[in-house]
């Protein structure tokens, strides 16, 4: 949890450093959820649409716990396990 929030509010003597990082594996992340999609018949076709969707989900959830506290988190999890 720190380290996201290091993400989004990094000290001042810091900051050119954690969000490079932050960048470096956000970029990782998309590449590999991109491979993933590419090799699944249900999304290959829209691989490109699938993790710009899903990283644009990671990424509100991730500001969603850290602004608004672990609710989010909780919220989003009972969505899913009651669906």
């Amino acid at each position: 949890m720190i380290s996201f929030l290091l993400a989004y509010m990094p000290p001042a003597h810091l900051r050119e450093e954690i969000i490079q990082n932050f960048k470096l594996y956000f970029l990782e992340l998309e590449n590999l959820l991109n491979k993933l999609f590419l090799n699944t018949k249900a999304f290959s076709a829209k691989a490109e649409r699938a993790t710009l969707s899903y990283m644009t989900l990671l990424d509100g959830l991730f500001a969603g716990i850290i602004y608004g506290g672990i609710d989010s988190w909780e919220i989003y999890w009972n969505g899913l396990l009651n669906d």
